[in-house]
């Protein structure tokens, strides 16, 4: 067993939290998938509804009655989750959830549909309540080290919860006797997360002592002021919003695209969705694949790029049929397997998309307002839902757009958002890009990581024996951090891009280009003086002979004008390679040879200097006693 699922499964409450947020996803979904089909079928098949258009609108004003609620009710939510025992508030939730579900049979047994919309309402209250409390919750019962995988392990479960619940209730709504069986299933299921939270352990409260504001337009604001506080916060929230923007839209039309577009029954509608699911819980397990199981924000911009081109891809696909094809006709062909990939893709690079997002938005929060910032999150969650459904109606029933050329306009509009997350995250993608890069092509040791202050200026210095050290080196440090590189090397086209975005320094040699040389130098400083970590190979060129050489003296010249930590750090393995002057030949020259047997690569990070103190033989010295020590 994985050892952090271990640790998780040991965590007091994680449990417990995971068996009720199950339990209400379940729920959730059951209820609302046999709605949907309800709707998008069995009244069109009776020729209650028998255009495509009446079924949009039906389907799309099911999800603003669920939504309504949460924009009502998510400030309130945040701030009795920031004032109150967040374990009992969701043991009476709990409670709420299962007198739901008596009415929800109740609905069932009448075939009312203006009840089941009615406790599709209250479904949706009770989502909102429960929201800040299970969000807020988590950190305050997990250690730092588990908050990203916590939050993988929870939205898997969620995404599985989501998965059985649309196929449970996708194939109860072809039953006659419908109400016999899903509605003691979400009966049980209430009960069952009703025990769950019983056996949650109290947790301190954020703030004890706030005021309840009945005001809910006041105290959205306060909520939205409180997420706008750290930009990457907010970003985080409105990735997430998008995420469930897109990802409401394609649940929502799913129904309709497995009629109209792949002519298909609704076991067709029940895989389509267990294919999303089951991509959205990949896409969270992947996301703890990371070193440490650490949050990866470089995985947010990828997450999206995918979710656009799979979204592109997925409406292109259609089978005309004169009749409702079965799923097996429908997925024996190659439209309904590329249906059923494409589908599975967008929900995997929505799962990488959004996880890391959860993840930052509990890690850069405090206590004392985080249940009021998930609040504010949810919020715009439902909000951007909701304006989501009504453009749906517009859209499909009003304008009666075929569905391939909405769905190709709601992939494309991710490209605005992809610019904003990309500017943000630059730094971090492209790390991830050098980390996957440097594991794929070699074997990577690192060794005294924990030598490197989590915060504050830093100023790294390494011996450096081949061209791949600074892809090495910049996809094993999780801060961010500003590169010094050769200017010639900076300005290769392509690559330049890439640079760019990683907040190279470029540099060049006094001799050459003195201009350059003094610009760098004064990067360099100004980046220390904001408190950022920056990376320089003293010795100014590649080793020779896979020596250390002697460090030239611009690094005292940083450290003369901006006196910070420096860090000492060996790099060890690369000598002999393509990339190195070993081997008999220069660097880069002749073809690189194929290994299958991965190079083993060792980076060793030493003892903290004092910059004001610090000699340049000190720092060689350090240098080549860590280099000596691998």
């Amino acid at each position: 067993m994985d050892k952090d699922l271990d640790s998780l499964r040991k965590q007091k409450g994680f449990v417990p939290l995971l068996i009720a947020q199950f339990g209400g996803a379940l729920n959730d979904n059951l209820f609302r998938s046999a709605l949907l089909i309800l709707v998008t079928f069995e009244l069109t098949l009776s020729n209650q509804s028998p255009s495509a258009s009446s079924a949009a609108l039906l389907s799309n004003l099911a999800l603003i009655v669920f939504l309504l609620p949460m924009i009502l009710l998510s400030p309130l939510a945040g701030q009795l989750a920031d004032r109150l025992d967040k374990s009992r508030m969701m043991q009476k939730n709990k409670i709420a959830e299962m007198l739901i579900c008596v009415l929800a049979t109740l609905g069932f047994v009448f075939s009312s549909i203006y009840l089941m919309y009615f406790t599709l309402f209250l479904l949706g209250a009770q989502s909102a309540m429960f929201g800040p409390n299970k969000y807020a919750y988590l950190p305050q019962i997990l250690p730092n080290r588990l908050i990203l995988k916590g939050n993988a392990v929870v939205a898997a479960g969620t995404f599985i919860a989501i998965t059985f619940g649309a196929l449970l209730g996708a194939l109860l709504a072809t039953l006659d006797s419908l109400w016999l069986i899903a509605g003691p299933t979400m009966l049980v299921t209430a009960f069952a997360g009703y025990r769950a939270t019983c056996a949650m352990p109290e947790v301190q409260m954020g703030m004890s002592n706030l005021k309840i504001d009945l005001n809910l337009l006041r105290q959205a604001g306060r909520g939205m002021q409180l997420a706008r506080a750290d930009r990457t916060t907010w970003l985080s929230i409105l990735g997430i919003s998008w995420f469930w923007t897109i990802g409401s839209i394609y649940l929502t039309q799913l129904p309709m695209y497995a009629r109209y577009a792949l002519s298909g029954d609704p076991l067709v509608v029940a895989i389509l969705v267990a294919c999303f699911i089951l991509g959205l819980g990949s896409g969270a397990f992947f996301c703890t694949r990371t070193e440490h199981s650490r949050t990866e924000p470089g995985l947010i911009p990828v997450g999206l790029i995918g979710l656009s081109i799979s979204g592109l891809i997925f409406c292109q696909l259609s089978i005309s049929a004169g009749s409702l094809l079965s799923a097996n006709q429908v997925f024996s062909q190659v439209a309904g397997v590329g249906a059923g990939v494409s589908v599975f893709l967008i929900g995997m690079f929505g799962g990488l998309f959004v996880v890391p997002q959860y993840a930052l938005l509990q890690q850069r929060t405090d206590l004392s307002s985080r249940a009021r910032v998930i609040a504010a999150n949810n919020l715009l969650n439902a909000l951007a839902m909701t304006i989501a459904s009504c453009a749906s109606i517009s859209f499909l029933s009003l304008l009666e757009w075929p569905l391939k050329t909405y769905l190709t306009l709601c992939a494309l509009l991710s490209l605005p958002i992809l610019i904003i997350l990309m500017k943000e995250f630059s730094h971090e993608f492209w790390r991830l890009v050098g980390y996957v890069l440097a594991r794929s092509a070699y074997h990577v040791n690192i060794l005294n990581k924990d030598k490197i202050p989590i915060q504050g200026p830093v100023l790294l210095v390494c011996n450096h024996i081949s061209y791949a050290d600074a892809v090495v080196l910049f996809g094993s440090i999780d801060r961010r951090t500003r590169f010094i590189m050769e200017d010639i090397y900076h300005r290769i086209p392509l690559l330049n891009w890439a640079f760019r975005g990683a907040r190279t320094i470029p540099i060049s040699s006094p001799i050459k280009n003195r201009k350059k040389f003094e610009e760098a130098e004064s990067s360099a400083v100004e980046a220390l003086r904001s408190g950022e970590m920056v990376f320089i190979f003293p010795e100014g060129r590649l080793s020779p002979a896979g020596e250390i050489i002697p460090f030239k003296r611009g690094v005292m010249r940083i450290l003369e004008r901006q006196p910070v930590t420096v860090i000492p750090v060996a790099i060890k393995g690369l000598w002999g390679s393509y990339f190195s002057h070993g081997g008999g030949q220069p660097a880069l020259r002749g073809f690189p040879r194929f290994r299958i047997k991965r190079r083993l690569v060792t980076i060793k990070f030493g003892d903290a200097l004092d910059g004001s103190e610090t000699r340049l033989e000190d720092m060689q010295r350090q240098v080549a006693e860590l280099h000596a020590q691998i």
